[in-house]
């Protein structure tokens, strides 16, 4: 199957969910461009709305600067650029 980002993504969301029990921090897809990395982070909320608070999914963020939000870093397989010639006539 070709490679999809955005599923891949959603998988790895699912698994690193608190209900599934998974306590690895990184999960690697075996895929026909190589192995894709998905590692699960911990980073500062960045902004906050009006007032000084701001809703991130389902969690109100009152104190930007303290608040972490769980996040997903995707390390894409590199595919080794090649040249080609070719000629216009």
């Amino acid at each position: 199957m070709a490679l999809c980002g955005h599923g891949t993504l959603a998988t790895a969301g699912a698994l690193f969910a608190p209900e599934i029990g998974n306590s690895n921090q990184a999960l690697t897809f075996h895929t026909l461009s190589g192995p894709l990395t998905a590692a699960q982070l911990e980073e500062k909320c960045r902004g906050a709305g009006v007032g000084g608070s701001s809703a991130v999914g389902d969690r109100e963020v009152t104190d930007p600067e303290s608040t972490t939000l769980p996040s997903i870093e995707l390390d894409f397989p590199m595919n080794v650029p090649t040249v080609h010639t070719y000629s216009l006539f």
